[in-house]
């Protein structure tokens, strides 16, 4: 027996040619599509159930998620899904069609568009890239889909703003900023308003606008934490942690990694960004160790949220000369089998082996794996990239390179906003040693 989930627009399932009917529940239908979402990969019932009811506690949920689990199975024929005590996958027949019945890519709201559920907004996040991918250049397609939306329906556009939060600064900031001029909500009770400012913080925090990042990303707070959008308040909450740093504002800092520290919601978010706090409090080692008590989380995380912990780990620990740890990150996040769409990913292991080059003074191999940045059209990444090149030129005695990319970074922190917090200070306070 053959199935086949047809998901541009509504949700329609074939069983050996045959149209079946509607699905018996709404939630019936995001657990299929959530099991659809990992393919052949066994889901464990715990994960479906906190996925399918997070309002709920563990025993409610797993009960809840075996009535909706017989209905599913009731309506598609008991061994479309494979079950055993703990874990479910659907069946090796099915396929999925993503494409609209004009013969186009289905994008994000066209998905399965009458569901509207956290559990699938992520799967149609993974599944609009895939889509958009065949029409060439992603990041322009996705951009350009956004604008000519918001010329018809602005909340549809600012809906499709959270496609791009995770690949933020690969696109370039003019396009981003005309989507912005386009999709800006008339008041904060607009549809998908706290997604516009959170969408804005993140902006201006990777142009170094730190203070108006945070006027925004606040805003995103409040109105997220009014609806009842726990989630998405959670990770404003790490933006601001994160602006909070970069300014040198501990004080401030310490209230939203406060907040972080006690939110139910999104702990493997939470912690990266609490890890990141520490990290720029130049505690290598505790962040480290935060990052590793947090690696159980990985198992139900979607693989950008992989891709992003093991990256970001095998940086930190390179900067930290703990080259045991960056390597197994690296290794972790090699094994997600990287194509030509992760580029932004293996640009970033590139970055971990240039500083593993660096502390091991290693200046040949560190030239070779740090790229030089300095002309990025995103201030923050200018930033980083001058910091990091100041200390390479220093450590191989180039005093006139890495006085004029201290200079830059030093031009930059006085008009962007951001401070001397305690990471920077000691950098800079290398720097300053070498080049005595």
């Amino acid at each position: 027996m053959a199935w086949c989930a047809k998901l541009g627009g509504q949700l329609t399932v074939v069983r050996d040619g045959l149209v079946l009917g509607p699905p018996p529940t709404r939630l019936a239908a995001v657990l299929l599509i959530g099991l659809l979402s990992r393919q052949s990969e066994w889901v464990a019932r715990r994960t479906a159930a906190n996925r399918l009811y997070p309002a709920e506690d563990e025993s409610q949920a797993r009960q809840a998620l075996r009535q909706t689990l017989h209905r599913l199975r009731e309506w598609l024929g008991a061994e479309a899904i494979e079950a055993t005590a703990d874990h479910l996958r659907v069946d090796g027949q099915w396929s999925i069609d993503l494409m609209l019945p004009d013969g186009k890519a289905a994008t994000f709201g066209l998905i399965a568009s009458e569901l509207d559920h956290e559990w699938i907004d992520e799967v149609r996040l993974n599944w609009s890239r895939d889509a958009v991918n065949q029409l060439g250049d992603a990041d322009k397609a996705f951009f350009d889909l956004i604008l000519s939306t918001a010329v018809l329906d602005p909340d549809a556009a600012r809906a499709m703003l959270p496609m791009g939060r995770p690949n933020l600064c690969r696109f370039d900031p003019s396009t981003l900023a005309q989507v912005l001029t386009a999709t800006r909500p008339a008041n904060p009770d607009a549809p998908f308003a706290a997604a516009y400012y959170e969408i804005r913080g993140m902006y201006e925090g990777a142009s170094c606008n730190f203070r108006i990042a945070i006027q925004f990303l606040e805003k995103a707070f409040r109105i997220a934490t009014a609806q009842g959008q726990h989630k998405d308040a959670n990770r404003a909450a790490g933006h601001l942690l994160y602006c909070h740093i970069e300014c040198g504002d501990e004080a401030a800092a310490n209230v939203w990694s406060s907040r972080l520290r006690h939110s139910p919601w999104n702990a493997l978010f939470s912690n990266g960004a609490i890890a990141s706090e520490m990290w720029n409090r130049n505690d290598h080692a505790g962040a480290i160790e935060f990052m590793l008590s947090s690696e159980h989380l990985l198992k139900s995380a979607a693989r950008e949220e992989r891709l992003h912990f093991w990256s970001n780990l095998s940086i930190l620990a390179a900067e930290a000369s703990d080259t045991t740890t960056s390597r197994k990150a690296a290794d972790a996040c090699l094994g997600e089998q990287l194509t030509s769409a992760d580029s932004y990913w293996q640009r970033t292991l590139k970055h971990s082996l240039g500083w593993r080059a660096l502390r091991r003074s290693d200046g040949e191999e560190a030239m070779v794996n740090l790229t030089d940045e300095s002309n990025s059209p995103w201030v923050l990444t200018r930033l980083y990239s001058n910091e990091v090149h100041a200390l390479l030129h220093a450590i191989r005695q180039n005093r006139s390179a890495a006085l004029r990319c201290w200079s830059a970074s030093t031009a930059t922190l006085s008009t962007g906003g951001a401070g001397l917090n305690p990471r920077r200070k000691a950098l800079r306070a290398q720097i300053r040693s070498l080049l005595a």
